[in-house]
Protein backbone atom coordinates (compact mmCIF):
# COMPACT_ATOMS: atom_id res chain seq x y z
CA UNK A 1 0.00 0.00 0.00
CA UNK A 2 1.49 3.06 -1.16
CA UNK A 3 1.21 5.45 1.81
CA UNK A 4 0.37 8.92 0.77
CA UNK A 5 2.78 11.89 1.56
CA UNK A 6 1.31 15.31 2.91
CA UNK A 7 3.13 17.05 -0.35
CA UNK A 8 0.52 15.34 -2.47
CA UNK A 9 -2.85 16.45 -0.59
CA UNK A 10 -1.19 20.33 -0.92
CA UNK A 11 -1.02 19.35 -4.54
CA UNK A 12 -4.04 17.97 -4.97
CA UNK A 13 -5.75 20.78 -3.04
CA UNK A 14 -4.47 23.24 -5.48
CA UNK A 15 -5.25 21.13 -8.57
CA UNK A 16 -8.87 21.60 -7.38
CA UNK A 17 -8.63 25.33 -6.56
CA UNK A 18 -7.34 25.70 -9.81
CA UNK A 19 -10.48 23.93 -11.99
CA UNK A 20 -12.52 25.97 -9.42
CA UNK A 21 -11.07 29.29 -10.46
CA UNK A 22 -11.66 29.78 -14.68
CA UNK A 23 -9.82 32.63 -17.22
CA UNK A 24 -6.82 32.68 -19.23
CA UNK A 25 -5.57 35.67 -21.37
CA UNK A 26 -4.32 32.50 -24.07
CA UNK A 27 -7.05 29.80 -23.37
CA UNK A 28 -4.87 27.55 -24.53
CA UNK A 29 -6.33 23.86 -25.53
CA UNK A 30 -4.58 20.94 -27.94
CA UNK A 31 -1.50 19.58 -27.98
CA UNK A 32 2.06 20.69 -26.61
CA UNK A 33 5.50 19.25 -26.59
CA UNK A 34 8.59 20.39 -24.48
CA UNK A 35 12.33 19.44 -23.22
CA UNK A 36 13.56 20.22 -19.94
CA UNK A 37 17.01 20.63 -18.34
CA UNK A 38 18.14 21.09 -14.90
CA UNK A 39 19.27 19.10 -11.74
CA UNK A 40 18.13 16.04 -10.15
CA UNK A 41 19.05 15.01 -6.04
CA UNK A 42 18.61 11.83 -4.88
CA UNK A 43 17.74 12.04 -1.42
CA UNK A 44 18.89 8.44 -0.63
CA UNK A 45 22.52 8.91 -1.82
CA UNK A 46 22.85 12.38 -1.06
CA UNK A 47 23.78 13.17 -4.15
CA UNK A 48 23.23 15.66 -7.37
CA UNK A 49 23.32 15.20 -11.35
CA UNK A 50 22.23 16.30 -14.36
CA UNK A 51 18.66 15.82 -14.65
CA UNK A 52 16.69 15.81 -18.15
CA UNK A 53 13.47 15.47 -19.32
CA UNK A 54 11.28 15.38 -22.86
CA UNK A 55 7.64 15.86 -22.06
CA UNK A 56 4.50 16.05 -24.33
CA UNK A 57 0.91 16.73 -22.95
CA UNK A 58 -2.68 17.92 -23.78
CA UNK A 59 -4.33 20.80 -22.60
CA UNK A 60 -8.03 19.71 -22.43
CA UNK A 61 -9.30 23.46 -21.09
CA UNK A 62 -7.40 26.36 -19.74
CA UNK A 63 -6.51 25.18 -16.21
CA UNK A 64 -6.45 21.39 -17.03
CA UNK A 65 -4.19 18.85 -18.77
CA UNK A 66 -2.10 15.74 -18.76
CA UNK A 67 0.94 15.04 -19.30
CA UNK A 68 3.46 11.88 -20.09
CA UNK A 69 7.51 12.42 -19.63
CA UNK A 70 10.60 10.69 -20.02
CA UNK A 71 12.77 11.75 -17.17
CA UNK A 72 16.33 10.80 -16.72
CA UNK A 73 17.14 11.44 -13.27
CA UNK A 74 20.84 11.00 -13.57
CA UNK A 75 23.73 8.45 -12.89
CA UNK A 76 25.09 8.05 -9.54
CA UNK A 77 28.13 6.90 -7.89
CA UNK A 78 31.86 6.24 -8.10
CA UNK A 79 33.30 5.17 -11.66
CA UNK A 80 32.72 0.85 -11.63
CA UNK A 81 29.53 1.63 -9.51
CA UNK A 82 27.47 3.43 -11.55
CA UNK A 83 23.86 3.88 -10.88
CA UNK A 84 21.08 4.81 -13.91
CA UNK A 85 17.83 6.92 -12.70
CA UNK A 86 15.09 7.15 -15.44
CA UNK A 87 11.49 6.02 -16.07
CA UNK A 88 8.12 7.58 -17.34
CA UNK A 89 5.68 9.57 -15.56
CA UNK A 90 1.65 10.30 -16.05
CA UNK A 91 0.40 13.02 -14.44
CA UNK A 92 -2.42 15.68 -14.43
CA UNK A 93 -2.01 19.20 -14.75
CA UNK A 94 -3.91 21.66 -13.32
CA UNK A 95 -2.75 25.48 -14.54
CA UNK A 96 -3.68 28.93 -12.32
CA UNK A 97 -3.76 31.79 -14.82
CA UNK A 98 -1.75 34.78 -13.12
CA UNK A 99 -4.56 37.43 -14.41
CA UNK A 100 -3.84 39.08 -18.44
CA UNK A 101 -0.17 38.17 -18.19
CA UNK A 102 0.24 35.06 -19.59
CA UNK A 103 1.71 33.76 -16.78
CA UNK A 104 0.43 30.65 -14.53
CA UNK A 105 0.88 28.93 -11.51
CA UNK A 106 0.78 25.06 -12.05
CA UNK A 107 0.61 21.91 -10.01
CA UNK A 108 0.75 18.42 -10.94
CA UNK A 109 0.35 14.72 -9.76
CA UNK A 110 0.53 11.47 -10.73
CA UNK A 111 2.53 7.95 -11.53
CA UNK A 112 6.09 7.88 -12.10
CA UNK A 113 7.27 3.96 -13.56
CA UNK A 114 11.07 4.04 -12.55
CA UNK A 115 14.19 1.88 -13.43
CA UNK A 116 17.41 1.63 -11.72
CA UNK A 117 20.38 -0.07 -13.16
CA UNK A 118 23.90 -0.43 -11.74
CA UNK A 119 26.52 -0.59 -13.79
CA UNK A 120 29.92 -2.91 -12.70
CA UNK A 121 33.59 -2.07 -14.15
CA UNK A 122 35.48 -4.12 -16.44
CA UNK A 123 36.29 -3.95 -20.16
CA UNK A 124 32.66 -3.55 -21.33
CA UNK A 125 30.12 -2.08 -18.93
CA UNK A 126 27.21 -4.44 -18.34
CA UNK A 127 24.34 -4.22 -15.99
CA UNK A 128 24.88 -5.85 -12.81
CA UNK A 129 21.41 -5.45 -11.37
CA UNK A 130 18.10 -3.71 -12.11
CA UNK A 131 15.45 -2.51 -9.85
CA UNK A 132 11.98 -0.71 -11.16
CA UNK A 133 8.67 0.53 -9.60
CA UNK A 134 6.06 2.66 -9.98
CA UNK A 135 5.30 5.25 -7.18
CA UNK A 136 3.89 8.80 -6.68
CA UNK A 137 5.52 11.90 -8.49
CA UNK A 138 3.83 15.45 -7.59
CA UNK A 139 5.04 18.66 -8.71
CA UNK A 140 4.84 22.59 -9.03
CA UNK A 141 6.03 25.70 -11.11
CA UNK A 142 5.46 28.67 -13.28
CA UNK A 143 4.71 29.14 -16.85
CA UNK A 144 5.36 32.19 -18.81
CA UNK A 145 3.73 31.74 -22.21
CA UNK A 146 5.77 34.06 -24.30
CA UNK A 147 4.27 33.61 -27.54
CA UNK A 148 0.22 31.95 -28.35
CA UNK A 149 2.50 28.88 -29.09
CA UNK A 150 5.66 28.84 -26.96
CA UNK A 151 6.48 28.79 -23.12
CA UNK A 152 8.87 28.40 -20.90
CA UNK A 153 8.79 26.87 -17.13
CA UNK A 154 10.35 27.05 -14.00
CA UNK A 155 9.58 23.42 -12.02
CA UNK A 156 9.90 21.28 -8.98
CA UNK A 157 9.28 17.90 -9.29
CA UNK A 158 9.41 15.34 -6.51
CA UNK A 159 9.43 10.96 -7.60
CA UNK A 160 8.63 9.18 -4.62
CA UNK A 161 10.25 5.96 -3.15
CA UNK A 162 12.92 5.74 -6.50
CA UNK A 163 14.40 2.32 -5.02
CA UNK A 164 14.09 3.45 -1.49
CA UNK A 165 14.43 7.31 -1.80
CA UNK A 166 12.76 10.30 -3.33
CA UNK A 167 14.82 12.42 -6.01
CA UNK A 168 13.66 16.01 -6.81
CA UNK A 169 14.16 17.38 -10.12
CA UNK A 170 14.71 21.03 -10.47
CA UNK A 171 14.20 21.86 -13.88
CA UNK A 172 13.94 25.16 -16.68
CA UNK A 173 11.76 23.85 -20.09
CA UNK A 174 10.90 25.06 -23.32
CA UNK A 175 7.46 23.92 -24.95
CA UNK A 176 5.46 24.12 -28.02
CA UNK A 177 2.17 24.05 -28.80
CA UNK A 178 0.30 22.55 -32.06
Amino acid sequence: MIAIPKHAISVSLFLAATLALSSSAWAHTGGYVGFAAGQADDKLLNETDRGLKVFGGWQFAPNLAAEFAYVDLGSYGPPGATLDQYGVSAQFVGLLPLGQSGASLFGKAGVFSWSVEQYGSGYYYSTVAENSGTDLAVGAGLQIDFHRRMGLRAEWERFYDVAGGDVDLISASFFYRF
